[in-house]
């Protein structure tokens, strides 16, 4: 709960489509600002089993997927699609300034990023995908975000399809506030509860993505701390 106030069932007998976890959840929605959790929210000790078990990246590299993937976001139809669908990992914005990538995964976004002007910098728990990114000349730090110390502020720190997953998305802000700059920027994408994916999909909508996505929020509302 972000805002305190009461929240209501919204949509029961969720199921994982990705990984094959047993098991439904619930989902309810804030009365007050729409933000939607799951329900039970699952304890961090289970977060972790569940990521350590299901999320992990394996470190795979130069197979098929992931060479058409790099032609994708260098292609054209990266630009058409990002015009159809939204930028919604910010890989065609280009600028200058220190860049903090909230969860970098193996490094595909840092690598656009700096391609697009930025002095980046990673931030990844998952020690096997931090390696990875680290063999592309960047630095990846593996600490929390909480305990995060950088050596310099950052000018724009990113959270993309990240916030979701937080137990404490509110907290999660606090600690990307205290990183960055005075008049910094955070970027931050996450599923819109309103999209028309979900009213086509119903309860098989991918970004339910239970147990994964602790919140969902329609993307022109917001809960205050």
């Amino acid at each position: 709960m972000v805002c305190s106030c009461e929240m209501l069932p919204y949509v029961q007998q969720l199921f994982d489509t990705r990984f094959g976890i047993g098991g439904t959840w619930e989902v309810r929605e804030c009365v007050r600002c729409g933000l939607e959790q799951l329900s039970p929210a699952p304890t961090a000790a289970r977060v972790k089993e569940l990521y350590e078990r299901y999320y992990n990246f394996g470190g795979e590299s130069d197979t098929p997927y992931t060479r058409l993937r790099e032609w994708f976001f260098s292609s054209s139809l990266h630009s058409l699609w990002t015009f159809l669908d939204g930028d919604i990992s910010f890989y065609t914005r280009k600028g200058q300034g220190r860049l903090l990538d909230i969860g970098c995964n193996e490094g595909r976004g840092l690598r656009i990023y700096a391609r697009n002007g930025y002095d980046v910098e990673g931030l990844e728990l998952n020690e096997n995908a931090a390696v990875v990114a680290r063999t592309g000349g960047f630095v990846v730090h593996t600490d929390m975000l909480e305990t995060f110390a950088p050596a310099a502020l950052f000018d724009v720190a990113v959270l993309s399809n990240v916030l979701e997953h937080s137990l404490d998305p509110a907290k999660m802000l606090r600690n990307v506030y205290r990183v960055l700059k005075p008049g910094g920027q955070v970027w931050i994408s996450c599923p819109n509860s309103r999209s028309w994916l979900r009213f086509c999909f119903g309860r098989r909508w991918i970004n339910w993505h239970v147990p994964f996505h602790i919140i969902t929020s329609p993307v022109v509302r917001w809960c205050r701390c």
